[in-house]
């Protein structure tokens, strides 16, 4: 069999500039090693079941079968998101791209890459290609893409997770997921409870809470929690907003609750956190 690449062969390298100022969250999952490089804006991250807040010069590097998404959020920047998407399907490396010795680098980046990556200090000139080649199309942006693919084999860099990131998934769970998710982004500033999300999905509170444990590796009140302390805690950090209007705005009816919670989680009062 010919394996030699050629341009028109299908499902190769691309590379999207993906501008967003919308909050709407959209899963994905895709059998694919995925760049993700932040230009501009801000928001919250989710990678497998863990979320976290992204801002401009992020990069990481995202392995096949993993659920991730961006969401824009006006808590933590006021411009719309900018990101750098550069994509290689996982079938397309193997198949045209692992066994080519000149690619040995890309090989061990890939390996390494099971668990997610996160990368420091991207060099600007590598930025500014890594611009450009959203520009690019067919042999030219498949080379210019190996290049920055080699290129970050080279730089430091960190797991985002200590196991394996990938996943199997069905469609129907696939799906379920993607409500959730929209459900508790879309709401967590107000009054959302489990009860709530059982009754748009006509199913009782016991059983919503099993499916959510299953889907998401942890309970719907932890889940909930932590978006609301990760908003929190930036919101504490560059605003001027009193303690108790920080726990409102973020869903907590109560400076005592948000209090209580905050403490309990990240181990200082919010007012202490601000200081630090």
């Amino acid at each position: 069999m010919n394996n030699t690449f050629s341009p028109q062969t299908p499902a190769s390298l691309t590379c999207q500039l993906i501008s967003n100022n919308a909050p709407d969250l959209q899963l994905q999952h895709n059998d694919c090693f995925i760049l993700l490089v932040v230009l501009e804006g801000g928001g919250r991250r989710f990678i497998a079941n863990e979320m976290d807040i992204y801002k401009k010069g992020d990069c990481l590097l995202i392995p096949p079968h993993t659920l991730f998404a961006h969401v824009s959020d006006e808590v933590f920047s006021s411009q719309a998101t900018k990101i750098i998407k550069l994509t290689i399907p996982r079938n397309h490396f193997e198949k045209y791209v692992r066994d080519l010795p000149e690619m040995n680098s890309i090989c061990g980046l890939f390996q390494r890459a099971l668990c997610g990556l996160s990368f420091d200090a991207v060099p600007t000139e590598l930025l500014a290609v890594l611009a450009e080649s959203a520009k690019m199309s067919d042999l030219n942006l498949y080379l210019t893409g190996l290049s920055i693919f080699d290129s970050f084999a080279l730089l430091p860099n960190k797991d985002l997770s200590p196991e394996p990131l990938n996943r199997a998934i069905s469609p129907d769970d696939f799906k379920t997921l993607q409500f959730l998710c929209i459900e508790v982004n879309n709401h967590y500033r107000k009054d959302i409870s489990a009860e709530n999300i059982a009754a748009k999905m006509n199913i009782s509170p016991q059983a919503f809470s099993r499916l959510f444990k299953r889907l998401m590796k942890k309970t719907f009140q932890n889940y909930l929690t932590e978006i609301r302390l990760t908003s929190a805690c930036h919101i504490l950090k560059n605003s001027e907003l009193i303690v108790e209007d920080v726990g409102k705005s973020c869903g907590f009816r109560t400076l005592t609750a948000f209090s209580k919670r905050f403490k309990d989680c990240i181990g200082v009062s919010p007012a202490a956190y601000r200081k630090s």
